[in-house]
């Protein structure tokens, strides 16, 4: 199996409202071989349509500046730049894997709103819940920050940035690839 480790960032607020609806700012993702090497990464800025304006919460916790979105491409884009970069690695048994479900169904949401296909939803692993299963942890699943400390992983780059998280992500992921249930 071969795997693309990702993590997504969204716009978000100090309070949760519906009208207040999340849309996918940064995508970040490596590419990782079965023998547990990083061999690729993707990064793109995305530009929300919504929302277009990061909230001081938003912009504050992610790092991310309203320039750098208001320059970047809009998801349908950026989206198929991802794609256009996992298809190149010419890996059919590739497999997504993410940090919980949340990542899954912001880009549900986002692909559904700019009307695209989704080839890939059914190709899904989700690293936190097969983690806390493997650690035996009942109750409140560890985050991801508190998963690389317990593992002894040094958290590196900026937490809440997608391509630092998808890095620290695979590091962990990388750890057990060979025990995973998939």
């Amino acid at each position: 199996m071969h795997f693309i480790i990702f993590d997504l960032e969204a716009t978000c607020w100090t309070e949760e409202s519906p009208l207040l609806e999340q849309e996918i700012i940064e995508i970040g993702a490596f590419y990782v071989d079965p023998y547990a090497q990083i061999q690729d990464r993707f990064h793109s800025m995305v530009r929300p349509v919504i929302h277009p304006y990061l909230s001081p919460f938003c912009r504050q916790l992610t790092t991310i500046a309203q320039e750098e979105v208001d320059d970047a491409p809009t998801f349908d884009r950026a989206f198929k730049q991802w794609e256009d970069w996992a298809e190149e690695l010419d890996k059919p048994d590739l497999v997504y894997c993410s940090w919980g479900s949340g990542d899954l169904d912001l880009l549900e949401h986002d692909c559904h709103y700019h009307d695209l296909d989704w080839s890939w939803k059914n190709r899904h692993f989700d690293v936190k819940k097969a983690y806390n299963r493997k650690k035996r942890r009942s109750g409140k699943p560890y985050g991801l920050r508190t998963a690389l400390k317990k593992e002894d992983i040094e958290l590196e780059g900026q937490h809440h940035r997608a391509l630092d998280d998808a890095y620290n992500l695979a590091k962990l992921f990388c750890r057990y690839i060979d025990e995973w249930d998939y």
